[in-house]
C-alpha cells in the first residue's frame, strides 16, 4: 500500500502525470492486480483514488468510486480484502462527506441506512445522520434514525448515553410540551435501560420538563425514583 501511494505522488505531484496515476489505481482497485492481505491497505488505495479525483475537481467520478467501494464488487473477485471494503470507516467516511456535499437527500439517506443495515455504522454516524435529516427538515425520519442507533448501541455501550441525550434535546426541542405522552415513553425508556451511574443527567432532565410542562406530583415521583436508583 505504502509503495502504491508513493508511486502515485511521485505521478501526480511530481510528473504531473495525473493520467499514470489514475491507471495505476485503476489496475490496483478495479482490476486486482495485487492481492491484498489487508482490507485496510486496499481500502487507502481506493481512498487515494476517490482523493485524486476529488483534487482534480471530478466531483461525479469520486463519488462514484467512493459508492462502488463500499458495495464490495470491486477488485478481484474472492480477494479476502475486496470483500472487505463493504466494513471499511475509511470508506463510508468519505461517502457520507461526499453524498451530504455532493449528492441528493434520498442518495444520502441511502448511504447511511445501507451502513445501518449492515451494521457497519458507528454511533457518531447516527448521530451525523439524524443531524442531518434535521436539518433538512425531516424530523420525524431523524428521530427514527435516533430509534435504529439505540438498537444498535443499547446500554451500556458507551455510545447509548450520547444518543439518548441527543435524542431526547432534539424531541424536546421539537415539540416542546405538546407530545407530553410520548415524551414520557422516550424518557421512561431511556430510565428503564440506563445503568445507575449514568441515570442522574436524564432523571433531572425528566424531571425538569415535568415541572414545566407536566405536574409537580410527577415531577417529584420522577426525583423520588431517581433518589432510589442512583
Amino acid at each position: 500500500c505504502t509503495l502504491v501511494l508513493t508511486l502515485i505522488d511521485i505521478l501526480e505531484n511530481r510528473q504531473k502525470n495525473v493520467d499514470a496515476a489514475r491507471n495505476v489505481l485503476e489496475r490496483i482497485c478495479t482490476n486486482g492486480e495485487y492481492d491484498f492481505q489487508d482490507a485496510d491497505d486496499l481500502a487507502q488505495c481506493h481512498a487515494a483514488w476517490i482523493e485524486l479525483e476529488l483534487r482534480q475537481e471530478n466531483w461525479d467520478m469520486a463519488l462514484n468510486l467512493a459508492r462502488r467501494a463500499v458495495a464490495g464488487n470491486v477488485g478481484k473477485k474472492g480477494s479476502k480484502a475486496a470483500r472487505g471494503l463493504s466494513r471499511s470507516l475509511r470508506l463510508w467516511n468519505l461517502l457520507f462527506d461526499l453524498e451530504e456535499s455532493l449528492g441528493t437527500v434520498q442518495t444520502t439517506k441511502d448511504a447511511y441506512d445501507r451502513a445501518l443495515e449492515i451494521k457497519v455504522a458507528t454511533p457518531s454516524h447516527v448521530l451525523n445522520y439524524a443531524s442531518f435529516l434535521k436539518e433538512k427538515k425531516y424530523f420525524e425520519e431523524s428521530f427514527a434514525a435516533y430509534e435504529r442507533g439505540i438498537g444498535l448501541f443499547p446500554f451500556p455501550h458507551a455510545g447509548a448515553t450520547l444518543l439518548w441525550k441527543s435524542y431526547l434535546t432534539d424531541f424536546l426541542e421539537r415539540y416542546d410540551g405538546s407530545k407530553t405522552p410520548r415524551a414520557r415513553e422516550l424518557f421512561d425508556r431511556c430510565i428503564a435501560d440506563c445503568p445507575s451511574e449514568e441515570s442522574p443527567e436524564f432523571f433531572l432532565l425528566y424531571g425538569n420538563y415535568e415541572e414545566t410542562h407536566g405536574l409537580t406530583k410527577r415531577a417529584l415521583g420522577v426525583y423520588e425514583r431517581m433518589c432510589n436508583t442512583v
